[in-house]
Order: structure tokens, then C-alpha cells, then sequence
């Protein structure tokens, strides 16, 4: 899979589990969804990478894995595109659940 609706870079815009200041802290909240089925995501001090695919009822289903201030960090999530904007649900493994939504803000170039 090499192209698809969810390919770009989805700035977050609210997360039920967290107030945006947090969901912002280091930089601002992101989805990102590359070529390849492969992607990143940061909210918080969370930084992780994404393993991803887009089920035939046009969900993107992902998986994460990364680093929390040094701890590692690995959970599961899926969305989908609802006017326009990207809603979806993030389970941290061992940890929080939040249901988020986004704003795409880059196309994958």
C-alpha cells in the first residue's frame, strides 16, 4: 500500500484523556501516516513509531511503539475520517485510553 486518504501529518486537536496544554507539552500533537504503512505519532512526551493498515470499511487500524521520558512505551489505536477530520481512539498498553481527533495539516510529499 502506497497511497491512501490517511497519508499526512494530523496535527491533534483534542484528547478526552487530556487537556490540549498537555497534549502539547513538547510540541504540538501528531499523527502522522507515511507511504509504506508506517508512521509516527507524539503527544506529550510521547514519541513513537507506527506500524499501520486500512481495513475495507475504511478504518486505519496502528500499532505503536516508542519512548515516554525514557521509558518505553507501546500500545494500539484506530480511526476514521468524519468530515474531514480524523477520529479515533489510542490504548496505551498497560496505561490510559483517550479518544482523540485531528486536523490533517500536511500532505505526504
Amino acid at each position: 500500500m502506497t497511497d491512501n486518504k490517511f497519508n499526512g501529518k494530523w496535527r491533534i486537536v483534542d484528547m478526552d484523556a487530556w487537556a490540549q496544554k498537555f497534549v502539547d507539552l513538547v510540541e504540538p500533537g501528531y499523527i502522522h501516516f507515511e507511504n509504506g504503512r508506517s508512521g509516527s505519532l507524539h503527544f506529550i512526551c510521547i514519541y513513537a513509531d507506527l506500524d499501520y493498515s486500512v481495513d475495507n470499511s475504511d478504518k486505519v487500524v496502528f500499532s505503536f511503539q516508542g519512548d515516554d521520558e525514557g521509558r518505553p512505551i507501546s500500545g494500539r489505536g484506530a480511526a476514521k475520517i468524519k468530515s474531514g477530520e480524523l477520529h479515533g481512539e489510542i490504548f496505551i498498553h498497560h496505561g490510559e485510553r483517550s479518544k482523540f481527533s485531528a486536523k490533517l495539516i500536511g500532505d505526504i510529499k
